[in-house]
């Protein structure tokens, strides 16, 4: 990729992810709760997951099923027979994802080692760029009084002694 990240089009919904949907998604035909930790490292490595989460069986379990579930997978068949009839899903590069997004997705999985509705949402927002460059033009509007001024200019000088975010 450029030094300019360009993110895919491709599409991807977050949506909750619980301990008990490990079963309940695939990743090549087996779901991700009977993956192996070395098979788990593997789809991460291929789906450009970050060095930090290869050894943290814990965060990268749910993660990689939330991954599933936004590049669309389908929960398992309750009635199916066993792991050949599992649905499997391509898994959305992580670096296709908005940075601001992929950051707390795995802040977020860290702590909390599933994906809420509110994180879900969260990171659906954070992934959209016009979300997030239009808070970066026109800034938080809710600490901004109707006539312009800040309604907390400790925040304003707190912001200012904050080195520069470098372009990525």
């Amino acid at each position: 990729k450029s030094a300019t990240t360009q993110h895919s089009t491709m599409s991807v919904l977050f949506l909750p992810v619980t301990k008990e949907d490990l079963a309940a998604y695939a990743l090549e035909g087996l779901p991700v709760a009977e993956h192996g930790v070395d098979s788990l490292r593997a789809a991460a490595r291929a789906a450009h997951l970050p060095d930090a989460v290869l050894d943290d069986e814990a965060t990268l379990r749910p993660l990689l099923a939330a991954l599933l579930v936004a590049g669309g997978a389908e929960r398992l068949d309750r009635r199916s027979k066993g792991p050949g009839e599992a649905v499997s899903s391509a898994l959305p590069d992580w670096l296709d994802l908005r940075p601001e997004a992929r950051n707390y997705l795995l802040l977020v999985v860290r702590r909390e080692r599933e994906v809420t509705r509110t994180t879900a949402d969260a990171a659906n927002l954070l992934n959209k760029a016009e979300v997030v460059e239009s808070y970066q033009v026109h800034g938080n509007r809710w600490t901004m009084r109707p006539d312009g001024r800040e309604r907390h200019p400790a925040l304003k000088k707190a912001m200012a002694l904050e080195p520069a975010s470098e372009a990525a």
